[in-house]
């Protein structure tokens, strides 16, 4: 069963920075079961085909949702999109565009901040980072060359940026090191892994190199780049050099060669600040506005105790014992009357998925499952989001107890924006946000 179809609109002209992000969360897309449709003028063959090979389709038609990447999508754009589509997500940079009418706001940016004046759900930092699935599971088996930069001014370099890393490239080599290009590479990430430093500029490409580890100098080479390139600096994740205009050639290629030598802690800080999921977690919020709740009643008491005397539940609680008909029913009326438990019924379409329990101290403290008949369908995540969008008000917490070896509790939880806050033989705590 198709999870929906997404239209992407990612502005062609532009560089390849909005047509590759678009890529990631199409592919995130299309791998949870979605059909993706491309409606982006002006887009080149190696796009297109990249986009087909997912098995796009360039034919526009009316989607579940649309997806618009691009700083020309002003709230004019995007009041037409809402009305050719159900549903919107607009993905912008450091709140370019000013207003929005959109469904959802994705800035995936280091420090994103929340928009004001807007009823949008909003996806911030880093933790929503789209990037391809090469970057999902690095390999970092593979040492990197002590004697290779890469270089990376983007995919659509004008001609002061081009001429700035020429000149670094012919400085390096000049210096017994060996100057490779990031042009023309079909895995991005091994490329990246390979290369002892790189200099990059700094758009999409600077969170991929963050990912995989690679020592890197980052220089500006648009006025957009310039706060990725200082917060990334700030977490010690990478060196920045300044903007294109207020730096030189051999300065870039002196820091490249001195990080082939000595790159201290980047790596390790560079790690931290990417993790690859971010597109899953972006899919997880999309599909989550296809589900319903209804408050748990009388009449879901034995469809709940079924639920709960599945194999795999009790093999995942923490009091692995079958329940009683009986002593389930005296429970679920002890939570029904409770006020500090919120306990409803997921709803996809109409039919019952799964149930979502809230219990109130200092925080929320969840209690989840999917039903055994709808397990696989990669439901829990998104089921999780909107339980939570929910319980907006109240408590700025919530917590979830997992027992240890629940990797798919764990996984959805992840996905849904909880972190892992302590773990012992016994559990493993997350909170959110």
């Amino acid at each position: 069963m198709t999870i929906g179809t997404a239209t992407f609109r990612p502005d062609a002209a532009a560089g390849y920075g909005h047509l590759s992000r678009s890529l990631a969360l199409a592919t995130a897309w299309r791998a949870a079961g979605g059909d993706v449709v491309v409606d982006a003028p002006g887009i080149d063959d190696q796009w297109r085909r990249r986009y087909a090979d997912l098995g796009a389709s360039f034919t526009p038609a009316r989607s579940d949702w649309c997806i618009l990447d691009g700083y020309s999508f002003g709230t004019e754009e995007q009041r037409a999109a809402r009305a050719d589509h159900d549903r919107l997500l607009v993905i912008d940079d450091h709140a370019s565009l000013g207003t929005y009418d959109t469904d959802v706001l994705l800035d995936h940016n280091i420090g994103a901040t929340r928009v004001p004046g807007t009823d949008a759900v909003q996806l911030l930092g880093t933790g929503y980072l789209l990037l391809r699935p090469e970057f999902d599971d690095v390999d970092r088996s593979l040492s990197p060359d002590r004697r290779r930069i890469l270089l990376a001014p983007g995919g659509a370099p004008d001609r002061a940026t081009a001429t700035l890393f020429e000149e670094v490239a012919a400085i390096v080599s000049d210096a017994g090191a060996e100057a490779v290009w990031l042009r023309g590479v079909d895995d991005v990430a091994s490329a990246m892994t390979s290369a002892g430093a790189a200099v990059a500029a700094a758009g999409v490409t600077a969170y991929e190199l963050c990912r995989v580890g690679t020592p890197s100098i980052l220089v500006a080479v648009a006025a957009n780049q310039e706060p990725v390139g200082t917060r990334l600096a700030a977490r010690g994740a990478v060196r920045y050099a300044g903007r294109l205009d207020s730096t030189g050639a051999p300065a870039l290629a002196e820091a490249a060669l001195r990080l082939l030598d000595d790159p201290g802690d980047l790596s390790a800080a560079a790690r931290q600040v990417v993790d690859g999921r971010g597109a899953k977690r972006v899919v997880a919020v999309l599909r989550s506005f296809r589900l319903d709740f209804r408050a748990a009643g009388p009449d879901y008491a034995v469809l709940t105790w079924e639920w709960a005397n599945d194999p795999e539940v009790r093999r995942q609680s923490f009091a692995s014992a079958p329940i009683p008909l009986d002593e389930h029913r005296a429970w679920f009326d002890r939570r029904l009357a409770d006020p500090n438990t919120d306990h409803a019924i997921a709803l996809l379409d109409g039919t019952p998925i799964g149930q979502v329990r809230f219990e109130r101290s200092s925080t929320w403290t969840l209690n989840y499952l999917v039903a055994p008949e709808h397990r696989g369908r990669g439901l829990a995540a998104p089921m999780l989001v909107a339980a939570t969008r929910r319980l907006s008000a109240g408590p700025n917490a919530i917590e979830a107890l997992v027992k240890p070896g629940n990797t798919a509790s764990s996984a959805a939880l992840d996905l849904a924006g909880f972190r892992l806050v302590e773990s012992d033989d016994l559990r493993l705590r997350y909170v959110h946000p």
